[in-house]
């Protein structure tokens, strides 16, 4: 049974990252996957055996997501969008997948709704068109127009037959960011958080009792790194390693910062992310970092104390609900200072490294491999 898992990261690479996670347990399941990716190509992913065919890649340039620019940084026009909806419908053509997964979309990825529209009315034209499926992150940052509203209420009454919810309702519900969603409750089901599939965990091997600092995959993250490479002297944690991950789209320059930055100090190592970061977490004393989606489910998966500092920028609410959520189970410590400084990270860091994680307080995991399961069941109705 063949599944095309649609998916376009703007920004950073976490729902690139989710979404090969996915893949991978399908595979293992004995589905046939396409990953289409709308997104740059990505390096350093650790991924599977499934496909991976690119569209004409998109960006977004900022934390708006008003715009969208090409792989050359060139803004996109509607010729440009139109052949992404070609190629996509092709694609589908291509493989009659007998299902379709959308990642966010519905909910989200609303400026690419002409080209998922297109792909999925074209499926229907078949005589055994394809299960539609969405593919959910626990919490949504909601439109502010009614309007839109109204057209993903439409969306999702004129073409998804499952929405599946990558997280734990117990630890939050969709309809609490996105109170829609409570209509669509009869075709939704939560999957529990996607976690990283560890080749090993804990023993020897590096990032063993060293502080981790990281920044996802976008370019947005420097200022924290710096920042934690500041306050390294000031905590309790100071003569431990710290290990500096720069995200691979951080521009050379502000890298080769990084890494004179920390060159002032021994025990700072500074070097691009890694695909082993879910390892080298299992492995740690401590994580600094920001509240995405996978950072927060390879701390969690990891069992390791953190220091979350979530990006707070323009509308996006995401990360601060997720860090709140979190402190409210005891599972890590949550530094809000704007702008972030060393003194106020140092303070987060020593309070973090007393916490006792209780694993009873912890969200359910296994999102990856419940994914697999019901696909599998979709596809084979």
């Amino acid at each position: 049974m063949r599944v095309l898992f649609w998916v376009t990261h703007l920004l950073g690479v976490g729902h690139f990252h989710r979404a090969v996670r996915m893949a991978r347990a399908m595979a293992a399941e004995g589905l046939d996957v396409t990953v289409v990716n709308g997104g740059l190509p990505l390096d350093n992913v650790r991924l599977g055996d499934f496909d991976i065919v690119d569209l004409p890649p998109v960006r977004s340039p900022d934390t708006s997501y008003k715009h969208l620019v090409d792989g050359s940084g060139q803004a996109v026009t509607e010729a440009y969008m139109a052949a992404r909806r070609e190629r996509l419908v092709e694609i589908g053509r291509d493989l009659e997948p007998n299902g379709i997964l959308t990642e966010l979309f519905p909910y989200g990825r609303w400026k690419f709704r002409s080209e998922l529209v297109g792909l999925i009315e074209d499926q229907r034209r078949r005589p055994d068109p394809p299960v539609i499926v969405g593919s959910i992150r626990d919490i949504i940052v909601p439109p502010r127009r009614e309007k839109r509203l109204d057209g993903i209420r439409q969306l999702v009454v004129e073409y998804f037959d499952r929405l599946l919810v990558h997280g734990d309702p117990d630890f939050i519900k969709v309809e609490e960011t996105l109170p829609l969603a409570a209509e669509f409750a009869g075709i939704t089901t939560y999957t529990g958080y996607v976690m990283p599939d560890l080749v090993s965990r804990g023993g020897e091997g590096p990032g063993k009792g060293e502080v981790i600092v990281s920044a996802g995959g976008s370019a947005f993250g420097e200022h924290l790194l710096a920042t934690a490479i500041k306050a390294r002297p000031m905590t309790t944690l100071g003569t431990r390693v710290w290990r500096v991950l720069v995200g691979q789209r951080l521009a050379d320059a502000s890298f080769e910062k990084l890494q004179a930055l920390g060159a002032a100090q021994n025990g700072v190592v500074v070097e691009r992310a890694r695909a082993d970061f879910p390892e080298m977490l299992s492995r740690a004393r401590l994580s600094i970092s920001q509240a995405g989606y996978n950072t927060t489910a390879d701390i969690l998966n990891a069992g390791v104390g953190a220091v979350f500092a979530p990006m707070a920028e323009a509308d996006q609410t995401e990360q601060l609900l997720r860090v709140r959520l979190l402190g409210e189970r005891g599972l890590a410590v949550t530094v809000m200072d704007m702008p972030l400084t060393a003194s106020a990270l140092a303070r987060g860091v020593d309070a973090a490294a007393d916490i006792e994680i209780d694993p009873s307080r912890m969200p359910a995991f296994g999102g990856a491999e419940k994914t697999a399961h019901l696909m599998a069941a979709f596809v084979a109705k």
